[in-house]
């Protein structure tokens, strides 16, 4: 099972159980919108990532087919000659992705103020469940959700990448604040009463 953000999106627009098409803007949200955020596990977000850009290099794509940018965070330049180039080259606004999501400046308590407002925060790794509590809280049953297979060019399963233990570590020690924020939210989620 993919757990990224794309398929996560399928799998609430084949439910039918949610309309996708309201255009939220975090913080201003009208009194009858929702929105719920994805959360994934830091490293295993960031080596997700650094697999999909071998991915976009060895397609021959210098930006993603689903993105237009000029080097974004899909670009292959930030890969350079191995893993510990990417992790130097790769801008923090990008490596701690889902800190500066929420607060600009990396601010990890900014981040978290921001993020619990949304209607659910939904765990990667309890997509199933998380998505189950954002239909409870929009007043629908809780129901089963589709896995969706990601498209071919959105597979990274054939990217034969693993990292040492010690490039491990070194993602660990770079993604330090992102795992701050990421407890705090684990925290939050396991707390919530519905």
């Amino acid at each position: 099972m993919k757990t990224g953000g794309r398929t996560l999106q399928k799998a609430v627009v084949h439910s039918s159980l949610f309309d996708l098409t309201s255009m939220h803007r975090m913080c201003n949200f009208n009194d009858y919108d929702y929105a719920f955020t994805a959360i994934k596990e830091p490293t295993e977000r960031l080596l997700s990532h650094h697999r999909m850009l071998i991915q976009n290099k060895l397609s021959g794509c210098s930006v993603a087919p689903h993105r237009d940018a000029i080097l974004g965070s899909d670009d292959p330049f930030w890969l350079g000659d191995n893993f510990e180039d990417f992790l130097v080259n790769f801008p923090n606004k990008w490596k701690l992705h889902q800190l500066y999501f929420y607060s600009k400046t990396g601010n990890v308590e900014e981040a978290f103020d921001n993020v619990i407002k949304n209607t659910q925060i939904v765990l990667s790794e309890q997509r199933e469940e998380g998505l189950s509590r954002l239909a409870i809280k929009v007043g629908h049953e809780p129901k089963v959700f589709v896995d969706v297979e990601p498209p071919k060019w959105q597979t990274t399963s054939n990217i034969k990448f693993r990292p040492t233990d010690c490039q491990i570590a070194n993602v660990k020690n770079e993604l330090e604040d992102e795992y701050v924020f990421y407890n705090k939210v684990i925290n939050y989620y396991n707390e919530e009463q519905l």
